[in-house]
């Protein structure tokens, strides 16, 4: 039987920085085309493309950890606001710790006190209105920004 642990969640500071731009380029490496690349020259390619997406002050980056040892990092989301939609760019759980809760608790925390939100990765419908983004805010990806959700306060 697994016992509860607290978990704190915390924007990126900057000694986690390279966890982020490692789990992001090896996840992202074998989505689209990626896979067709050598992989030198994919990380070479995308390596300063994500270190700039998230040096890059329209994005947020929270990671969520063990309170017990704050320097693991379990997961973490991407998400950025932009007019009434908050967007759901990337969310990542370490394998070990997945189907613990860890993925909601993230996004429960950026939507604060909002009534509404999914984890879905697929196109949805929140007030019968599709709110799946196609756009990563200029960053050549080969996929779909996760989710976009209506804010409602």
């Amino acid at each position: 039987m697994k016992t509860a642990q607290k978990i704190t969640i915390e924007p990126l500071g900057k000694f986690e920085k390279n966890f982020v731009i490692q789990s992001f380029l090896k996840s992202n490496m074998n989505k689209g085309i990626n896979h067709l690349m050598p992989r030198d020259f994919y990380y070479e390619i995308y390596n300063p493309i994500v270190e700039n997406m998230i040096s890059d002050a329209r994005f947020k980056i929270d990671c969520i950890k063990l309170a017990s040892n704050p320097d693991l990092i379990l997961g973490y989301i991407i998400h950025s606001k932009k007019d009434d939609e908050l967007f759901i760019h990337y969310l990542f759980v370490k394998f070990n710790y997945r189907k613990s809760g860890l993925a909601k608790a993230l996004v429960e925390n950026i939507m604060a006190d909002r009534k509404e939100y999914s984890t879905d990765n697929y196109p949805h419908k929140i007030n019968g209105k599709s709110k799946i983004k196609t756009e990563f805010m200029g960053y050549p990806f080969n996929y779909k920004p996760r989710i976009g959700i209506k804010i409602e306060n």
